[in-house]
């Protein structure tokens, strides 16, 4: 797949000067997007991972994530779930409780 990144209306700074641009990318493309700039914050991180798509199964479920990291720091094992939206407004307080 193309790095998210290289799409023309990214380089071209069309996604910027709005309060709320909306990604000129695919949902795909924007949970990629997504997952590489976590990436690229991780780069002093020694035991990081992150993964697309991941599916987690639990006691009342399995549940799909667009992007999950797992990161092992000072003796905690710690995991970040992360739904990605990409809306030209804010998201409303009862989508992110729904999570």
């Amino acid at each position: 797949m193309n790095d998210p990144l290289d799409s023309p209306a990214w380089e071209s700074g069309d996604v910027v000067g709005s309060r709320y641009p909306a990604p000129p990318l695919s949902p795909e493309g924007f949970e990629l997007l997504v997952k590489k700039v976590l990436d690229a914050g991780s780069a002093t991180l020694s035991q990081y991972q992150s993964n697309h798509r991941e599916v987690i199964k639990t006691d009342d479920g399995t549940y799909e994530f667009d992007v999950t990291t797992r990161v092992s720091a000072h003796g905690f094992d710690y995991l970040t779930l992360v739904e990605c939206k990409a809306y030209k407004s804010p998201v409303k307080r009862e989508k992110v409780q729904e999570l």
